[in-house]
């Protein structure tokens, strides 16, 4: 075991506990929002950094060794602590932080939101700097995992429970289409909307909008012709 503290992942500990409660590690990442093959590598993570098994699979689920109950109440202690005293931190007051945060934005919110954003900003504080850093929606949790963002602003089709998250803007989708065109004729329904080629403006060349896992739900797909970005 390494003895600097600096060594070990401390998200490390949060796995271990999530699977002596849970006794399987899908279900231990459901509750700490990771992935199965995520919390899979982290336990081989922790059987290296603990040299030991930590966790062997029977037909009951993942049965902890002796040296995991013997790891269990300190690991334990040392979260709930940790817990408690991010609870007891007293509350961000930007007119009193310094410093520069980093937030990740898709294209289409720094074109939405980035006015507003600096004008609150500049209400609220004259000691913070902005570094907007524009990226795709897909890179958002691996860059707020290993901070290389300290906030991310866009569309996100599912927040882990492990971020917290708020609404900035509700935007309607419309739909445009040439004069003439003959879905305008009668009252635009699921039929019709599919029926059509579409384009969709997108700023990755990926063909599947915000639009896309609504119509997947109700079992019906549309032909994106054309991608083209803002």
């Amino acid at each position: 075991m390494p003895n600097d503290l600096r060594a070990v992942d401390l998200n490390l500990l949060k796995a271990f506990d999530a699977i002596l409660t849970e006794g399987a590690v899908t279900r231990a990442g459901n509750r700490i929002g990771l992935s199965q093959p995520a919390m899979s590598a982290a336990l081989v993570r922790l059987r290296d950094l603990f040299e030991d098994r930590l966790f062997v699979r029977t037909p009951g689920g993942m049965e902890p060794t002796a040296r995991a109950r013997e790891l269990a109440g300190p690991i334990q202690r040392a979260l709930r602590e940790i817990e408690d005293a991010l609870r007891n931190s007293p509350e961000f007051d930007p007119a009193r932080a310094r410093g520069t945060f980093v937030v990740g934005m898709t294209e289409y919110a720094e074109v939405a939101l980035v006015e507003r954003l600096t004008e609150l900003l500049r209400q609220q504080s004259d000691s913070i700097d902005l570094r907007l850093r524009s990226i795709a929606k897909v890179e958002y949790l691996d860059l707020l995992d290993k901070g290389g963002i300290d906030a991310f602003v866009g569309h996100a089709d599912a927040v882990p429970p492990r971020f917290v998250s708020t609404s900035l803007l509700k935007d309607p989708l419309v739909l445009l289409a040439r004069r003439g065109h003959p879905i305008f004729k009668t009252q635009i329904n699921m039929e019709d909307l599919v029926k059509w080629p579409q384009i969709l403006v997108s700023p990755t060349g990926e063909a599947r909008g915000a639009v896309d896992p609504i119509l997947k739900r109700k079992g019906v797909e549309r032909r994106v012709a054309l991608t083209v970005g803002i």
